[in-house]
């Protein structure tokens, strides 16, 4: 009995490796999914917001909000975004999107 076990085990991963590679799955199978999430991305147009996958609305920054952003982080240092969205008072951004906000515009070398 303990050896059948043990070759059960042996050759579990062999097994599963052999069916991962003999599996396929054409694009029809998983097409009428498609359909959903195509249909969403049309009917949203480029200014409004969207839901994002935490339940958020997102939203884009404006141009005021970058320049506010910019601002405060001359005035309190970068870092400091609890300090920022106080002051500042941006409306439904959190700490957390000033932190992310600052991040991209270092990454495009905008600030």
């Amino acid at each position: 009995m303990k050896e059948k076990a043990r070759h059960k085990r042996k050759c579990a991963p062999v097994c599963r490796k052999q069916l991962y590679n003999n599996a396929k799955e054409s694009k029809e199978t998983w097409s009428d999914e498609e359909l959903y999430f195509t249909s969403r991305k049309k009917s949203v147009s480029h200014n409004e917001s969207t839901i994002s996958n935490s339940g958020h609305k997102k939203r884009k920054w404006t141009e005021s909000e970058t320049n506010k952003l910019k601002e405060g982080v001359k005035k309190f240092g970068e870092g400091n975004w609890s300090k920022i969205q106080a002051y500042y008072s941006f409306k439904d951004r959190t700490n957390i999107n000033l932190k992310d906000r600052w991040r991209t515009l270092k990454k495009l070398k905008m600030v």
